[in-house]
């Protein structure tokens, strides 16, 4: 099954950048004709048009846009000092359905709260169509042409922790789950299959134990390397995971995303780069010797030394660990993961493969 991807247009190549245009001009929609138009005489980011700063984002699977909306400081409400604007919202028919636009305005309403912006803006004629999405209607307005059309304004969304969720610390099931599904659209690959690997090891082996809540161990285990949403990062996965789940509001989340590599306890305990800088490297050091490990803690540490994209022998996954760095594991993590699969079959009570869902 092929990989979705969202792209920001500005940062195709020339080529690219043709190839997303002749797409957009297919659209059976006229603002997308308007927007192709836009985009053929490059007067998109224009002081006519939406903005120097807009982005156009690119829901695409291989070379098929499946759709696209605008982020930007205008959109077609004039003498306004609402700001930004998503714009331009379109799914194409075959992919109708599939709750596509969803995904791609989690990701540009999360852009727009990293540029510091509160909410943001919806223009639109639709009535009971962006409520579902979590945006509320504003006012009535004209438009450039004289036309009505309905504000709503959108707040970070879904993927900020409601009160609810601010009391436990953690995100519903529904909402982890299109976090995990949203982040993997911007940097595809076998760490969401791990991911899902280790949130079901850990709900199984939590049920086995009988103390730990099944549930926070899935939601643990599911967005643990959810700082793998920034891109091919080492070390810094746990930091952007860690900053990325505190400002959704998740401390409970970000947490697990700090511990997650450190059984030790301690930065040198991290086997590969240490991709950040000195100050970042400082702070990962200044949290864990704040830490006192809980059982969360651990349960993620063992389910992510047992899980590949499926369970796996531990020693099997040190050995592949220490192949692709060059013969190094320090045979003091080597230890520490062993004595954690005792410590946690000796609890469960059980082969823990077994236990885990493996074979």
């Amino acid at each position: 099954m092929s990989t979705k991807i969202i792209r920001e247009y500005y940062s195709c190549d020339v080529s690219e950048q043709a190839h997303w245009r002749d797409a957009i001009a297919q659209s059976d929609w006229k603002a997308g004709q308007k927007l192709h138009e836009l985009l053929s005489n490059d007067t998109l980011r224009t002081a006519d048009g939406i903005g120097a700063d807009a982005r156009l984002y690119l829901l695409t699977e291989e070379d098929q846009l499946c759709a696209f909306c605008t982020l930007a400081a205008k959109d077609d409400v004039p003498d306004t000092d609402l700001t930004p604007w998503i714009g331009f919202v379109c799914t194409f028919p075959a992919w109708r359905g599939q709750h596509l636009f969803g995904t791609l305005l989690a990701h540009a309403v999360e852009q727009a709260r990293m540029d510091g912006h509160a909410a943001v803006h919806i223009s639109t004629d639709h009535e009971s169509l962006y409520e579902k999405y979590g945006a509320a209607f504003l006012e009535h307005a004209k438009d450039l042409w004289g036309g009505d059309t309905r504000i709503y304004r959108l707040d970070f969304g879904w993927m900020q922790a409601d009160e609810a969720e601010q009391a436990i610390a953690l995100p519903s099931r529904e909402k982890a789950e299109r976090i995990l599904e949203a982040s993997h659209l911007l940097n595809p690959g076998p760490w969401r299959e791990h991911s899902r690997c280790v949130a079901r090891a850990a709900e199984r082996i939590a049920e086995a134990c009988g103390d730990i809540d099944p549930e926070k161990a899935y939601l643990c285990g599911l967005l643990h390397d959810i700082g793998r949403r920034f891109g091919k990062g080492h070390l810094r996965h746990v930091y952007d995971g860690w900053q990325f789940m505190e400002r959704l509001g998740f401390p409970g989340i970000a947490r697990i995303c700090l511990t997650h590599s450190f059984k030790l306890q301690k930065l040198e305990d991290y086997i590969g780069n240490h991709d950040l800088t000195e100050e970042e490297k400082q702070a990962v050091r200044d949290a864990l010797s704040a830490c006192h490990y809980n059982d969360l803690d651990q349960l993620i540490q063992l389910c992510d030394s047992i899980c590949g994209t499926q369970i796996m022998n531990i020693e099997e996954r040190m050995l592949d660990v220490r192949r692709r760095y060059g013969g190094y594991y320090p045979q003091e993590k080597w230890n520490a993961n062993l004595e954690l699969l005792r410590m946690f079959e000796n609890r469960a009570g059980g082969d823990i493969y077994r236990i885990a869902g493996g074979p």
